[in-house]
């Protein structure tokens, strides 16, 4: 579980602009990131101190990739 801070760490496989989103279990987009990445081994630290506890899906997509992974809030 989370609490303030969640660290995603994904590798990329072409050089691409990259969006992460957490959205809660009703599919609502509750945080979205805009990043520039090249390729290889990529972590970003996201603030979610403004979330509630709970279940979310946090969702990378790059290119025609797209990763998505749960995340429980838990404090």
């Amino acid at each position: 579980p989370a609490s303030d801070e969640v660290t995603v760490s994904f590798a990329q496989k072409e050089e691409a602009n990259t969006q992460i989103q957490i959205l809660d279990m009703t599919g609502r987009v509750v945080l979205t990131e805009r990043l520039s990445h090249s390729v290889g081994q990529q972590q970003e630290t996201l603030d979610i101190s403004n979330l509630s506890n709970g279940s979310y899906l946090i969702t990378v997509s790059y290119g025609s990739n797209r990763l998505t992974e749960r995340l429980v809030i838990l404090r």
